[in-house]
This record gives structure tokens, C-alpha cells and sequence, in this order.
């Protein structure tokens, strides 16, 4: 098996019982992530967490999170589950959407790099073409804490990622797919 088709899309495949596998369903959000851990690696991200068994954390509650995709800090883009099926990345509004993880921290720096604004934005401006979802416009494009008010991340995304610099970089993938080029080199 293998992922949805964005480019260069690295499929590791999430823990069957970290998502809910469906014969389809009707996505109509993107929902923006960042991790907690210390992996900068996207790869070891789906490797050792998403790929792993659910376990048991120090409330007593099972954590099964995953998402549909992870942007590591070199912009490399791993998928873990299919569009088609449900991640449990954001409670009640897993049914109707595509979680897109961030790893957020390095021992330097807890921002998104710009590489990885870059090509997380290619990937939610091909996920909106994909999906039929106006992808840049806000009301489709949430973090988190924006559209689950009662998680324990209150700070996600946000304490890594800057939504003036995603905006920029979705409107700068889309001036390229035009032929333009913009001022800011994002994958330098």
C-alpha cells in the first residue's frame, strides 16, 4: 500500500488502531498540527510514534493519536494514513478531517523552519486541489486548538507556527504554480 500521491510523499503507515480504516468519507478541513516530542525527523516521527501500538499514558488514558501526515523540520513529507480513512488527530472533528502534523522542536529552535512552511504548503495547497477544499481560505484551514477549543494542546499549533508566515507561503506555492517567483527563497 502506499499513500494518496502528493509528490515525494515518503508512506509510513500508522498503527491500525491509531485511525479508523472507512470505505470513504467527506473531508471538508485541514487541520494543522505541531508535535510534542523532540524528533525534528518526520520519518522517526511516524517510525516510533504513529507507526507504534497505542499506549497507556500517566492519566490511565489510551493515546492513539495520528495524523495523516507529518512535515519534518528538512521538509521531508511522510504520510501514515490514507485520505480515506480517519486519523485521531483533533476528537470530534476527525470524521471531516486531514490532519497534518509538524515537527515543532530541535534543541535550537521551536518554529517551523522555512522549508517546512514551504512544503507544508505545497502540500495543503495540493490537498485543497486534491479534495475540492479552498485550501488557503481560513475557514478551512485550521490549527488544532482553533477547532477543538477543549484540547489539552491550547498551544497548538501556534507556539510553532506563525499564521502570517503559512499564509505568505501558500500564497507564494500558488505564485510559483503560476510561473512567478517570489522574493522569499523558502527551501534554502
Amino acid at each position: 500500500m502506499s499513500g494518496d500521491g502528493f509528490p515525494n510523499v515518503v508512506w509510513i503507515p500508522a498503527n491500525e488502531k491509531r485511525y479508523l480504516k472507512m470505505t470513504s468519507r467527506r473531508i471538508d478541513a485541514i487541520v494543522l498540527h505541531c508535535t510534542d516530542g523532540s524528533a525534528v525527523d518526520a520519518k522517526q516521527t511516524a517510525r516510533n510514534v504513529f507507526a507504534s501500538p497505542p499506549e497507556v499514558g500517566p492519566d490511565g488514558k489510551l493515546r492513539a493519536q495520528s495524523a495523516h501526515y507529518i512535515v519534518g523540520r528538512d521538509g521531508t513529507v511522510v504520510q501514515c494514513v490514507r485520505h480515506k480513512d480517519m486519523a485521531y488527530h483533533v476528537n470530534a472533528e476527525n470524521p471531516t478531517t486531514i490532519g497534518v502534523e509538524h515537527n515543532a522542536r530541535s534543541p535550537q529552535d521551536t518554529t517551523l523552519t522555512d522549508i517546512q512552511y514551504w512544503r507544508s504548503a505545497q502540500l495543503v495547497i495540493w490537498l485543497g486541489k486534491t479534495l475540492g477544499i479552498p485550501s488557503t481560505d481560513r475557514w478551512y484551514l485550521w490549527g488544532h486548538s482553533e477547532i477543538d477549543p477543549g484540547t489539552t494542546h491550547s498551544s497548538c499549533p501556534q507556539r510553532a507556527l506563525d499564521w502570517d508566515t503559512y499564509m505568505k507561503a501558500l500564497a507564494d506555492v500558488q505564485a510559483v504554480e503560476r510561473g512567478e517567483t517570489p522574493m522569499r527563497l523558502w527551501d534554502q
